[in-house]
């Protein structure tokens, strides 16, 4: 089987430490991509909550559990209601809303700045418009610079007018200083409101919670920076605490190398006065060798101080390149294993680099099928650490279906490995359902030159012919469209449920385009937008009317908008179905074979340029080789119901699709 190799670029897109870079293939030349791997291509380190070992003492025999805090959360009571300024009304309609919020101290007085210790109280005026006593949600919720928290929250029943509520607590002993930010919200009938206030902590008047120094050790507390894989490992920050009393801090360990970054651990703790070596100890990958750094930083009363230490995995000899699994799926990357001739497809094989660095190793795509085996692709690519996804895309040839299978290889250091997956392709349905069938099975009665009538079967139209009733020999309103009074419809329709080569074909059919007086050129009038809108309205994918569109003369105009306007219509992007195209479901297309398996399908896909449309035809003759040999039926200079795109457009062209 011939291979049709898609040109793309070598994209790497690279997260965490990887590098990302593009760089063009060559014209002849197409290249697979490498994607990271979604899952991490080296494993976060398993971490428990970090260790707390004074300095003075061994971290064999004086280790001790962290408590993780963070502000200390006032004792919620039940709020105190007091009716102030209540004013009735006799509606049941209203709503319940926060007006304003204050913080006083434990006696009500008004008060914005407070010491650890100090009581408080969070107020708030609730004001209920609907006459009557209603529950609403109610939610006390503070934002410190050591975290945020839920104060109270609970379904609470305010009754009409505008009482004030509170909680009160206590600040705490450890409270970390700083500018504070309480927030009181109110949820009634699905409609939240809210309001906030800030106000002052004062911290330590002196001392300080800060970073000295990082370091690596053993599992044992050992100093240590040269590590293998799967040795134990101990990431080890000493922190000064200088206020002479144990203090509430947020403390991150950070992780960069060269399989990514990580965080390992981000919380609040509380240290003790004195220095105290904190750590957070896990086991190192067994498959990424290399450099790191880890950084510790303590955030405390906004202050942020941080060290960093440097360490080394080794890899040695050891490390490999290695395809781990193979797979295809649509063009979007989306795994798929049944395929419709025409689709789009990349085949993926999944490649782990496990040395530390980037490595080249020898490529290779295959596959086999019912029409032959063929190599895709064979060259050598560079490969980051970690998992890489490498993909080849194409187009699902049309003519051959059967089962398929990919087999992708990997050769690094003179070892081959390889995975396979298998596939199937079938061609599109050809046999119409009963209402397909239905509709094909019909007499129809055909107009003649002379205005004579024949009747055949539908299936047995060849397009130079209209259906009697679609014949129109007037003028206004006969541009209108069918089956707006008063003008019939159309008597074969196609929608995304009945979707046939055939049906298709019969609805371009029973318009006889080449002598039908409602497309024949009057002046320097033509209708090639009325007949493309009269098959896509029959296909259940009509175009803009003038009055859509914003034509104003005439007014309400239900007429197709003219070709010039529906170029700009399918090459403008919108949210506007009648400004945009791409807003009632239609796509560009490009690719032939693409091309003709969608309308081989029963899609209607049409051929644009500005200022004329024509519509490309389902039963296209074998062996096109190019866009431009496409048949098409049309109105306008020429009304033919078989001609080709290089015979009637004179410019750049575009194809559209609606599936």
């Amino acid at each position: 089987m011939k291979a049709y190799l898609r040109i793309t670029t070598i994209l790497v897109l690279c997260t965490l430490l990887f590098t990302t870079g593009i760089t063009s293939a060559a014209a002849d030349s197409p290249t697979p991509v490498g994607i990271p791997d979604k899952s991490p291509s080296a494993p976060a380190p398993m971490v428990g909550k970090p260790q707390a070992v004074p300095q003075n003492s061994s971290a064999a025999d004086s280790t001790q559990a962290a408590t993780a805090i963070g502000l200390g959360k006032p004792q919620a009571q039940s709020p105190d209601e007091v009716s102030v300024n209540k004013t009735l009304t006799n509606t049941a309609s209203g709503s319940v809303t926060v007006s304003s919020v204050w913080t006083t101290d434990g006696s009500g007085n008004a008060k914005t700045t407070f010491n650890p210790g100090d009581s408080i109280r969070w107020y708030g005026y609730v004001y209920n418009s609907t006459g009557a006593t209603q529950t609403a949600y109610f939610v006390w919720s503070l934002n410190s610079p050591c975290g945020s928290n839920t104060i109270y929250s609970g379904n609470l029943s305010t009754v009409s007018g505008t009482p004030w509520w509170n909680v009160s607590g206590t600040v705490p002993s450890n409270a970390c200083g700083g500018t504070y930010t309480y927030t009181l919200s109110v949820t009634y009938n699905g409609s939240t409101s809210s309001k906030s206030v800030g106000y002052t902590v004062n911290g330590s008047s002196s001392g300080s919670v800060t970073v000295t120094s990082a370091f690596t050790t053993d599992g044992s507390g050992n100093a240590k920076t040269s590590f293998n894989a799967g040795d134990g490992i101990r990431w080890v920050g000493s922190v000064s605490n200088t206020t002479g009393s144990a203090k509430t801090a947020l403390f991150t360990w950070s992780l960069s190398g060269p399989c990514g970054s990580s965080t390992l651990y981000s919380n609040n703790l509380s240290t003790n006065t004195g220095v105290i070596n904190w750590y957070v100890s896990s086991t190192v990958p067994t498959n990424c060798p290399g450099s790191y750094t880890f950084s510790i930083s303590v955030n405390y009363n906004g202050s942020t101080t941080s060290k960093s230490a440097s360490y080394t995995v080794n890899g040695g000899s050891s490390g490999s390149v290695t395809i781990t699994s193979a797979y295809t799926t649509d063009g979007s990357s989306n795994a798929k294993t049944s395929f419709v001739a025409g689709d789009a497809i990349r085949w993926f094989g999944s490649v782990a680099n496990t040395t530390g660095s980037a490595k080249t190793a020898l490529f290779t795509w295959s596959l086999s099928g019912p029409c032959g085996s063929s190599t895709l692709y064979s060259n050598n690519l560079s490969t980051g650490t970690g998992v890489i996804n490498w993909y080849v895309s194409n187009y699902v040839p049309t003519n051959c279906p059967g089962s398929y299978t990919i087999a992708v290889s990997v050769n690094y250091n003179g070892s081959t490995t390889s995975k396979s997956a298998g596939y199937s392709v079938t061609n599109p349905s050809g046999t119409c359902n009963t209402s397909c069938q239905n509709q094909l099975n019909q007499n129809v009665t055909l107009r003649q030159t002379n205005g004579q009538t024949i009747t055949v079967q539908a299936r047995n139209m060849d397009g130079t012919l209209p259906v009697a009733v679609l014949y129109n020999n007037t003028g206004y309103p006969g541009p209108f469209p069918f089956g707006l009074y008063p003008m019939p419809s159309t008597p074969f329709t196609s929608d995304t449920s009945n979707r046939y080569g055939d049906l298709y074909k019969a609805v371009i059919f029973q318009f006889g385009v080449n002598v039908n007086y409602r497309y024949l050129q009057i002046g320097s009038n033509y209708y090639c937008n009325t007949f493309a809108g009269d098959v896509a309205r029959a296909m259940g994918n009509p175009f803009p009317s003038k009055k859509e569109y914003g034509v104003l003369s005439p007014p309400n105009d239900p007429t197709t908008i003219n070709a010039h306007d529906l170029y700009t219509w399918f090459t403008t992007i919108s949210s506007d179905p009648n400004k945009s195209s791409s807003a009632r479901g239609w796509r560009q297309i490009s690719d032939l074979q693409q091309i003709i398996s969608a309308v081989s399908a029963g899609k209607i896909v049409v051929a644009v340029q500005d200022g004329h449309i024509a519509v490309v035809r389902p039963d296209q003759k074998a062996g096109v080789t190019s866009l431009s040999g496409l048949r098409t039926a049309q109105a306008g200079l020429h009304n033919l119901v078989d001609t080709t795109i290089g015979d009637q457009f004179n410019q750049a062209y575009k194809f559209f699709i609606h599936d």
